[in-house]
């Protein structure tokens, strides 16, 4: 958010229109606050300030406009105060005030690179060069004028205002560009009640100096109070505010003084100045580098919060990769497992029956040897006439009946294990308890023998029409052997 935002770009009408009327209200503010006498000293004249602030963030022709309404401003004033040369001494006195803010500006935004005060230094700098300046194109001024200045001798006071006008550059137009801008961390003020309560502490010596002048200690703890408030209002807040209340402070402070009630205050007017410009230099410097300090704190902060919050975010980013990796490695596995699950059923079963063959015979025979090492038979059937129904119903009506006769039997066997015949030929195998053989047949213990089919025992197999009865039963023999 910046409120002044549109004197970067001037592109409307409205917006001369507004920037002439505040110029119009700086520039009487500016005098207005002098008390209209060329008597008294500067201490923050606001052209000097708000000069600096166009020349950094506006056009040039704005700057333009504002020492032309400057300009004829101080012809009328000066004519009105009987000053001779009135034109030469108001332009003298315009160039002054333009030349000096809008010299410093340029070279702070090419030492910067339109960037903004962002260290003690750069403070420096600017103070050293808008004094120097302002310091060199007030002395003819005041050395011309030298009896109109109110006794004070005039390279003093050249060396005063030059300090005001330094002092203005430094808040108020410090000020006014970063409105300009408008860069958040500079604007955005998160505790406005704190800010209110602490503006009215440092408010509170100027006023105490008013109407208590006589209470010396109480002015002096007054001013003591104030000095821990104007700290924490440095650290604790955006450099706009601590400027837009260092403004409201120092003119407070020098009202104080000029109405001769402030502890600054000694009868003399020299030493008076000296001593409220000397106390404005102090807090303002000391303000700047704890602001400064401050908001490098305020930016490490910023910058640890938007690491942690990018580190955060790559947290779950990569937990996220990691639990869909992991849902990606079950479902392969899942897959794997279905896959090796089919592939061992491939490898250990008849593809046509889907019971074991020899090979899963042997598996089974392998995993429960201690079982079947004691007693187990093996049920084979024969289909004698299969190749008489391959040759008539081909291979796919063999497969068919060989698959129907597997699931008879698992049908009529439930509770039994059936395996898959031993050898090539289409034989469909069951293996339970050798007491049941006798049921189906006559056991022989001594080698393995065909033996006729107990049809009433197997009847219930229910085979299709075109299987011819089944004609034998071959037994081989359980181990140990079974008994007769």
């Amino acid at each position: 958010m910046a409120p002044l935002a549109f004197l970067q770009r001037m592109n409307r009408s409205w917006h001369w229109l507004v920037l002439a009327t505040i110029s119009l209200v700086t520039i009487e503010l500016t005098y207005a606050l002098n008390f209209y006498s060329p008597a008294n000293t500067f201490v923050l004249p606001l052209v000097a300030g708000l000069t600096f602030a166009l020349s950094m963030r506006s056009k040039p022709t704005a700057v333009l406009l504002l020492a032309v309404l400057m300009f004829f401003r101080l012809i009328h004033w000066f004519y009105s105060l009987g000053i001779e040369m009135p034109v030469l001494t108001a332009l003298l006195a315009t160039v002054r005030n333009i030349a000096a803010p809008y010299i410093t500006a340029r070279f702070a935004y090419r030492r910067l690179n339109g960037a903004i005060i962002s260290r003690p230094a750069h403070v420096g700098e600017h103070y050293a060069v808008m004094f120097a300046l302002s310091f060199v194109m007030v002395l003819p001024i005041l050395y011309l004028h030298r009896e109109a200045i109110g006794g004070m001798d005039w390279l003093y006071r050249s060396v005063l205002e030059a300090n005001a006008s330094t002092l203005s550059v430094l808040l108020l137009g410090v000020l006014l560009s970063r409105c300009i801008v408008g860069r958040s961390l500079d604007m955005q003020l998160h505790r406005p009640l704190a800010y209110i309560l602490t503006c009215t502490v440092i408010l509170i010596p100027p006023t105490i100096w008013i109407l208590f002048p006589e209470a010396t200690a109480l002015n002096r703890l007054a001013l003591l109070m104030a000095m821990p408030a104007l700290l924490y209002l440095a650290a604790g807040f955006p450099i706009v505010w601590v400027l837009g209340a260092l403004v409201f402070h120092a003119i407070s402070v020098w009202f104080a003084t000029t109405l001769g009630r402030s502890p600054f205050t000694v009868g003399d007017p020299l030493i008076d100045t000296f001593t409220l410009h000397s106390y404005v230099v102090f807090v303002v410097g000391s303000l700047w580098l704890v602001s400064l300090y401050s908001r490098e704190q305020k930016k490490t902060n910023q910058a640890l919060t938007l690491l942690r919050e990018h580190l955060e975010e790559l947290v779950q980013e990569r937990t996220r990769m990691l639990e869909e990796s992991n849902r990606k490695l079950q479902r392969e596995n899942e897959w794997r497992s279905k896959a090796e699950a089919l592939l061992r059923r491939l490898t250990l079963a008849d593809p046509v029956t889907e019971l074991p063959n020899r090979a899963g015979i042997m598996a089974i025979y392998e995993s429960n040897k201690q079982e079947m090492d004691r007693s187990f038979s093996i049920i084979a059937i024969s289909l004698e006439n299969f190749r008489e129904i391959v040759e008539s119903e081909g291979y796919s009506g063999g497969d068919l009946l060989i698959r129907q006769l597997a699931d008879s039997m698992k049908d009529n066997f439930k509770g039994f294990q059936f395996r898959a015949p031993p050898g090539f030929l289409r034989l469909s195998c069951a293996l339970f308890p050798s007491y049941l053989c006798n049921h189906f047949f006559w056991p022989d213990p001594a080698s393995s023998r065909r033996y006729p089919f107990r049809n009433d025992a197997i009847a219930t197999l229910a085979l299709p029409d075109a299987v011819h009865p089944l004609q034998s039963l071959l037994l081989f023999p359980a181990y140990p052997p079974l008994s007769s």
